[in-house]
Formats: structure tokens, sequence, C-alpha cells
């Protein structure tokens, strides 16, 4: 995983930060009570995942993770 923007994860509270993954652009935001939530995914075949406040619950892919992948999450973002 690499960062594609400048964004700090540390500092990004309240923003977003995009990084790169085995193809995968994806833009997390991170919101200030630690929890964040996928702004945008693009797969490497061009698939793309657009967050919508109205979507119904369980549509952010992240909210499928258990706490524990949450958590190393957030912990490999601080790392990026």
């Amino acid at each position: 995983m690499h960062r594609l923007d400048e964004t700090d994860w540390a500092d990004a509270y309240g923003t977003a930060m995009t990084v790169g993954a085995d193809g995968w652009i994806i833009t997390f935001h991170n919101h200030e009570n630690g929890r964040f939530h996928c702004e945008r995914c693009e797969s490497p075949d061009g698939r793309t995942y657009l967050f919508d406040s109205s979507h119904h619950y369980g549509t952010d892919p992240i909210e499928l993770l258990s706490t524990w992948e949450h958590t190393r999450l957030a912990e490999i973002l601080a790392t990026v």
C-alpha cells in the first residue's frame, strides 16, 4: 500500500486520504471519532464505488470489516 496524495493519516481528521494497493485506488474519509469510510474505490478493471450517504447501511465496504480488520487497516494507514 502506498499513499497517492500528500495527506498524512494522523492529520486527515475530517478529510480524505487516497492510497493505492495492488492496482486499486482507494480514498478513505477519516472522521474525528476514529471511524472512517470508503469515499471512493476503483478496481484495476475500472469498476468504481462512490460513497453516497443516502445508501442503505452495509453498502460501504469498510462496514463489512470485522473490528480487528478495521483496527488493523487503521494501523496500516497510519504507517503509509
